[in-house]
């Protein structure tokens, strides 16, 4: 079955107040459901029974010795990472700190999230206008490439034929899309008074048509039963607004990809928030071995000296 994409629309995608959370965020189809996924809790430590001991006192020791010696400056270069990392870890050993805030943060984005999710289908409820009901017929078919298809309706002809993408030497690589050939469609649609909108969706639904009659016939299918021209378009049991005569609806097409894009985005901040969690876990983790390796430091490099 061939899905149409209708040109120019930008699917609105609701009042999504992300503008505070943009720096999480990355740039088809996937089946509604209620989200399933609670924000997991913080993640804590391993260390059973673990307390975090109190902040550790700053020494200032590289200004007691004599930098011009090299073994002694590169001792202190250590000592100053070892203690920034041991600083690392008792903020994150902390009630309030970075991670912790930085995960709030993404558990606001994946509410919002959420909320957008369960957002009820908006009926649209709006019928195609009446059409003659010409009979649909296949006037022309030629499904080897270059494809042509024309659909007559009555006295109208409505010529498909594909759009040809040429490599450099001449050969063709690549089937095109078919594309209308001619402003008949146009023109009726001006003799019936329909509006822009309309005229478009008859044209996908005709593009829908021929492409089908196309492809059937280069996989050895039945063709598709020809309809009408008034049966080209009818009412969306979902959302209500007009659907194709294959039973697309492009503002349910719109809506799905709009909430598989918030679901991509959800899980995405899932995973972020998780990593951001196990990061501080792992530093609070390694804080008494880190101030265990400062203390050693400290007391070579006095030694040292």
């Amino acid at each position: 079955m061939v899905t149409p994409v209708r040109k120019g629309v930008k699917p609105s995608e609701g009042a999504l107040a992300m503008s505070k959370w943009r720096f999480w965020s990355k740039e088809g189809q996937i089946e509604e459901r209620e989200p399933n996924r609670e924000p997991s809790p913080a993640v804590a430590t391993k260390a059973r029974g673990f307390t975090p001991p109190p902040p550790r006192t700053a020494t200032g020791l590289a200004a007691e010795f004599d930098m011009s010696d090299p073994d002694i400056a590169r001792r202190v270069t250590r000592l100053q990472r070892l203690e920034h990392q041991v600083e690392e870890a008792e903020l994150a050993a902390q009630r309030d700190n970075p991670w912790n805030e930085r995960a709030a943060l993404i558990d606001q984005a994946i509410k919002e999230l959420d909320a957008q999710l369960r957002v009820p289908v908006e009926r649209i409820d709006r019928n195609p206008p009446p059409l003659p009901d010409f009979p649909l017929t296949i006037v022309e078919l030629v499904p080897e490439s270059p494809s042509r298809v024309v659909i007559a309706a009555n006295e109208h002809r409505f010529p498909f034929a594909e759009e040809i993408d040429w490599a450099e030497r001449g050969t063709t690589v690549v089937k095109g899309d078919l594309l209308l050939e001619s402003d008949e469609l146009a023109a009726l649609a001006r003799e019936l008074k329909l509006d822009l909108d309309v005229t478009e969706q008859l044209q996908d639904a005709l593009f829908a048509l021929a492409t089908e009659v196309r492809d059937a016939a280069l996989d050895g299918r039945a063709l598709p039963g020809i309809v009408s021209f008034d049966q080209l378009l009818a009412t969306c049991p979902v959302c209500g607004d007009i659907q194709l005569w294959n039973g697309v609806c492009l503002s349910c097409v719109d809506r799905k990809a709009r909430l598989a894009r918030f679901e991509t985005e959800r899980q995405r901040l899932f995973t972020e928030r998780d990593a951001i969690l196990t990061e501080r876990a792992n530093k609070v983790e390694q804080l008494p071995v880190l101030r265990k390796r400062y203390a050693e430091a400290v007391a070579s490099l006095r030694e040292r000296a």
